[in-house]
């Protein structure tokens, strides 16, 4: 309990507020639970009816103390824990069988994985692009009361701890820490919105990989002196009539009756990802390479590298043909492809 005074005409009012200890980014604070209001007229039933709100009904007395001393002294009040902590019985009697777990939270996962997003700086990046006066997003951000970039956040997290479609994300993540941690409402956070914000992220995606390749050369001391492209595919269910890259061709995930998009993906000696395209789902893999090399050149510089020495391109066999081996030789690149 704590409380404020106020002298109306010569004479001292005091009004009462319940408050609790949160944890947030700037130490413990003190939130306000409760406006209790003037408390000098509470009868005994009243302070026993707000201990049990508390959930500790034994602690009226205790209340009740603490706005006597409190109301007629003036000085410093001691807290509710200390009145609280006064001699009680040698021993107490539980009935274990009503002892159990409720509504627990996994938290040390998902803690990490925010941990590693706001040392990426990721968060303050997707803020400024996405929910920052001005970005793209941000009316639609302040429509919905929830933060684009925080529900980001929330994918991200859960592609590195339990990775899984947005439609099973809603059932997943009330059962971790994330909607204390992220300060989310349960109820806020549709299937409609991790799809809205995924598209809002990758209208971004030139300004991610580009902060994520010098956070790279920052935190682990990346050369990119080596890159490994390839691509892989992944198919619809239905139609996908929407989408013009959702083409039926080679179906490496064994689905020709489907549509799919292929998607190129460049990673690093250390098999971080640098970079990705989608591509047309009926695109044949060395028709993607010209593109490829032009981006490479664009995000690292020309092919020779600081030292004098040229970036190496690792490709399988399937990238290449005569003419694209040519346009490796006279690119600058050196490069490592397996043989027909």
């Amino acid at each position: 309990l704590r409380s404020t005074a106020k002298k109306v005409k010569g004479k001292t009012y005091r009004y009462w507020k319940l408050v609790e200890n949160v944890r947030t980014e700037r130490g413990v604070r003190q939130r306000v639970v409760a406006h209790l209001g003037d408390l000098a007229s509470f009868r005994a039933e009243d302070w026993q009816a707000l201990a049990e709100r508390m959930g500790e009904p034994e602690m009226a007395r205790a209340l009740e103390a603490q706005v006597e001393k409190g109301g007629k002294r003036g000085r410093p009040r001691r807290t509710v824990l200390e009145l609280y902590a006064q001699p009680q019985p040698d021993s107490i009697s539980i009935r274990l069988s009503s002892v159990h777990w409720k509504e627990a939270r996994d938290f040390g996962d998902v803690y990490v994985g925010l941990e590693l997003w706001k040392r990426l700086g990721l968060g303050k990046l997707l803020q400024e692009l996405l929910d920052a006066p001005g970005a793209k997003a941000s009316s639609e951000g302040r429509r919905s009361e929830v933060p684009l970039h925080l529900v980001a956040t929330l994918i991200a997290v859960n592609r590195l701890v339990a990775p899984r479609s947005e439609w099973a994300i809603l059932r997943w993540w009330p059962k971790t820490a994330l909607p204390s941690l992220l300060g989310l409402p349960v109820g806020k956070v549709s299937d409609d919105r991790l799809y809205r914000a995924l598209d809002a992220v990758w209208a971004h995606k030139a300004e991610i990989e580009a902060h994520l390749q010098g956070e790279g050369e920052r935190l682990f001391a990346q050369d990119y002196s080596l890159f490994l492209y390839d691509l892989t595919s992944t198919y619809f269910e239905g139609q996908a009539a929407s989408n013009p890259k959702a083409k039926r061709g080679y179906p490496r995930d064994h689905r020709s009756d489907a549509k799919q998009v292929c998607l190129g993906v460049v990673v690093d000696r250390e098999g971080f990802p640098i970079g990705m395209e989608v591509w047309r789902g009926n695109i044949k893999d060395p028709e993607t390479l010209s593109a490829t090399l032009k981006k490479l050149e664009e995000r690292f510089g020309p092919p020779q590298g600081a030292e004098g020495l040229k970036r190496v391109l690792c490709l399988d066999r399937g990238m290449v043909t005569e003419e694209k081996l040519e346009e490796l030789r006279n690119s600058g690149y050196g490069y490592v492809v397996a043989d027909r």
